[in-house]
């Protein structure tokens, strides 16, 4: 049995697929492989990946390439990968990221040494010219991990890249990224393998290069498309909670999770809508002064609770009015 099967879903990334592709194949672990899904890419991405591919050749029998033959979106292709990994342990990334050369050989060892189910890394946020350090707790208690995912705290990120997740996890399981989503589908795949999961270990490193550059990255571009994909990820999770009989243990914490996925019909102008907001998940409204938001926030979308709309606008005015300020150092200039 190969040690780790690598997912890497391929779309509108041919400026980054090179350093995608040779940080891949110069991993120090040697039983490896590499499934690359091409979701009918419109560029040049396969064409860099094949060339780059040539260079290695001891890895040309290791990597499997995948096509679709239209695009069907990121939780559909790392499910084609998913369907032909053969690994013991699975992971993904995304190939507009990059790995550190030893990220897998030093995960799939402590793996090992832990009999882990999951075992998770820290990552770098990449920005033009700088980077940031993002440390993860995958160390917490069962209970109050899940707690922190479900509501979205930065130390307990939902990404599939940073977690090495035993293959028989997902079948067990039957366990599959929802079809359809562009936005949070992480996090619905997240949530259930650490509910299964009976032991979680950590590498306390860095090992991924989480690429905020990408201008087509969904994570940038929200449209209404994306807002309804996260309603759709958000009634998952729901449904899966239910399921499973820990909706009530969850509660809150899924409540502050609908609310911060319903949030951007207040926030953003192109998707304002108060009276959508008031209606979907509207109990998760009853708990505002419970989430983990800040003050201003709290007023925000209390007023917007009892129908202010028009101080709910002022506020927003004035909160990005003196953003605005405090980004270009206005408060210090005459």
């Amino acid at each position: 049995m190969v040690k780790v099967s690598v997912i890497v879903p391929v779309y509108k990334v041919e400026p980054y697929m090179e350093r995608c592709a040779r940080f891949l194949f110069e991993q120090t672990l040697k039983d490896v492989e590499y499934i690359f899904v091409d979701d009918c890419t419109p560029d040049n991405s396969m064409m860099v990946l094949e060339k780059v591919l040539k260079e290695y050749p001891s890895r040309v029998g290791q990597t499997h390439i995948v096509r679709h033959s239209e695009n069907r979106g990121l939780p559909s292709a790392r499910n084609s990968g998913l369907a032909l990994a053969t690994g013991e342990y699975i992971i993904h990334c995304d190939s507009d990221d990059w790995v550190e050369k030893d990220m897998y050989e030093k995960m799939y060892e402590h793996a090992k040494e832990t009999d882990a189910d999951i075992v998770g890394c820290d990552f770098y946020e990449e920005y033009e010219n700088s980077r940031k350090y993002v440390k993860q707790d995958f160390e917490l208690p069962h209970e109050e991990y899940l707690t922190n995912l479900l509501r979205g705290v930065k130390s307990v990120g939902g990404y599939v890249w940073c977690r090495m997740v035993k293959r028989e996890m997902y079948e067990k399981n039957a366990i599959r990224c929802p079809d359809g989503l562009g936005m949070l589908e992480d996090l619905v795949l997240t949530v259930k393998l650490h509910h299964f999961a009976h032991v979680v270990a950590y590498c306390s490193q860095a090992f991924y290069h989480y690429n905020r550059l990408n201008v087509n990255s969904l994570v940038i571009n929200a449209t209404l498309s994306q807002l309804e994909s996260m309603i759709n990820a958000t009634s998952e999770i729901e449904n899966f909670l239910k399921q499973e009989r820990i909706y009530t243990k969850y509660h809150l914490a899924f409540m502050e999770r609908a609310f911060l996925c319903k949030a951007n019909m207040v926030f953003l102008p192109y998707l304002r809508n108060y009276q959508r907001w008031r209606i979907l998940w509207p109990e998760a409204n009853k708990y505002i002064w419970k989430y983990h938001i800040s003050f201003i926030n709290k007023l925000i979308f209390s007023f917007a609770k009892y129908r202010l709309y028009v101080l709910t606008n002022i506020l927003q005015s004035l909160k990005s009015f003196f953003s605005s300020l405090i980004r270009y150092n206005l408060f210090w200039k005459y």
